[in-house]
């Protein structure tokens, strides 16, 4: 039942923009169906017990296809990379590396075939997944040992906000997992609505400071 609701809100994400570019080769809903056969024949048990399934997706199309949906391509890749991060929530659902999903072209295929094959990819050094969103939607993929978000313009993230401190707070990698510490800021560091010292990050936890909202999502 979940994996055929990734199908229809994929189908409605692209309905447009597919339905446009393809007129009578592509349908929005086979692209639905690939992702979701990819998802339910490739998933598998981790280590710890977890289900984990593909991080980096695939999908290859002709190359007349791809000529004419070149305006809206990464549009595209976006919305389908929502899809399978709600997704992946919804069913609690992990992933070894950081979440991509490519368009390419594939000269051997005709028009209006699709192919798209799913991959376990782990990031450099085994880094965890992990990324801020901020209100523009813009995502920062977090590399490094330690991620500082403030005012000031030496931050990883730097916040444009009068109520957010020039060192506001930090992200930490310890272990495993990505650990927000607030650095003493004047006006606080909050998760969820509830003001913290220190919080090891949850997928999609809601992190506020000063009156900055940003999303943190394993992925």
């Amino acid at each position: 039942m979940v994996l055929k609701r990734i199908e229809q809100k994929l189908e409605k994400l692209v309905e447009g923009t597919f339905t446009r570019a393809f007129p009578s080769s592509v349908k929005p809903i086979e692209l639905g169906k690939r992702v979701r056969r990819v998802l339910e024949d490739k998933k598998t048990i981790g280590v710890q017990g977890q289900i984990i399934i593909p991080n980096r997706y695939v999908i290859s199309l002709s190359l007349k296809d791809l000529e004419n949906i070149e305006s809206i391509q990464e549009s595209i890749q976006r919305e389908i990379s929502s899809s399978i991060r709600d997704h992946a929530n919804d069913e609690n659902y992990h992933f070894q590396g950081t979440l991509t999903v490519e368009i390419l072209s594939n000269s051997s295929l005709k028009t209006g075939s699709i192919e798209v094959d799913g991959l376990f990819e782990e990031n450099k050094g085994g880094f965890p997944p992990g990324s801020l969103i901020n209100e523009n939607g813009e995502r920062l993929i977090i590399t490094e040992q330690k991620l500082s978000i403030g005012r000031d313009t030496e931050s990883t993230m730097q916040v444009v906000d009068v109520e957010v401190s020039r060192n506001h707070a930090e992200i930490r990698l310890l272990n495993t997992s990505f650990v927000l510490i607030d650095l003493q800021s004047t006006n606080g560091t909050y998760v969820n609505g509830q003001r913290v010292q220190e919080h090891t990050l949850q997928n999609f936890d809601q992190i506020k400071i000063g009156s900055t909202i940003l999303l943190f999502q394993k992925s």
